[in-house]
């Protein structure tokens, strides 16, 4: 094997790992999504059948406190975006 193809070759490989490493990241959002949608239900489910007004206004700000402390940092956009990044970087 020659050096550039063994260079394309790395490429290749690099290229495989990278597209991996993005699959994986979009299943664990979409596992923490499904997961959240699970829990938002649970506090759709409290809200509806809550009969007191201020009670609905308790509930809807634990729901939108709970995706921002536990849904949103979760969702490894970090990751998401470092191979984002990883992606273009291999394309070029």
């Amino acid at each position: 094997m020659d050096e550039d193809e063994e260079m394309a070759e790395l490429r290749a490989q690099e290229a495989r790992r990278v597209r991996e490493e993005a699959k994986k990241c979009l299943r664990h959002a979409s596992f923490q999504l499904g997961k959240a949608a699970y829990e938002i239900d649970e506090y759709l489910k409290d809200f509806s059948t809550a009969r007191i007004p201020i009670r609905r206004q308790v509930i809807l700000n634990e729901a939108i406190a709970h995706l921002v402390a536990n849904v949103l940092p979760n969702l490894g956009n970090a990751e998401m975006a470092r191979g984002k990044f990883n992606l273009h970087y291999v394309i070029m």
